[in-house]
This record gives structure tokens, C-alpha cells and sequence, in this order.
């Protein structure tokens, strides 16, 4: 299970961050393709991918571990916009 901090994950889906990083193990990150720095490791494993889209990363895994995309995107930016605060 992947435990992300609900204000990290708020400040990407509004822009305001490029990665949510999880507080514990197993070490992964929530991204935005079109935030992440390209020249770093996130940078290399979301290469090509939509730059609204939202990427769980794992560890040094070379592909992500699950990408949302399109509606489904939207969808989750739209769920975490809503949480209380």
C-alpha cells in the first residue's frame, strides 16, 4: 500500500508541485508528466506520456506502475480538489 500526504497530493493536481512522494515504504511517487523535471530519473520514466495524465512511480522501476490518463485523470483531480482541507 502506497500512503501519500493529502496536502502533497492536492499541491500537484493544482500545479503548485511536480511529485508527491509517499511517507513510507514501499518508496513511490505521484507525478505530473508535465511538472517533472526531464532530466531526472521521474523525468526518464514519464517520457512520452501525456502531459495531464498522473503517474504512480515505484521505487527505480524503469516504467511507471500505473499512469491515469484522459478522464480518468480528470476524474482524480477533480475527487482531490473536493477533500476537505
Amino acid at each position: 500500500m502506497v500512503v501519500l500526504h493529502t496536502s502533497d497530493v492536492r499541491a500537484l493536481v493544482d500545479g503548485r508541485q511536480a511529485v508527491a512522494e509517499s511517507d513510507s515504504q514501499p518508496l513511490a511517487f505521484l507525478a505530473s508528466p508535465a511538472l517533472v523535471d526531464p532530466t531526472s530519473l521521474g523525468g526518464r520514466q514519464v517520457a512520452g506520456l501525456p502531459p495531464e495524465s498522473l503517474v504512480l512511480l515505484r521505487d527505480a522501476q524503469e516504467v511507471p506502475t500505473a499512469v491515469l490518463r484522459d478522464a480518468d485523470a480528470r476524474t482524480f483531480r477533480k475527487w482531490v480538489s473536493g477533500l476537505p482541507r
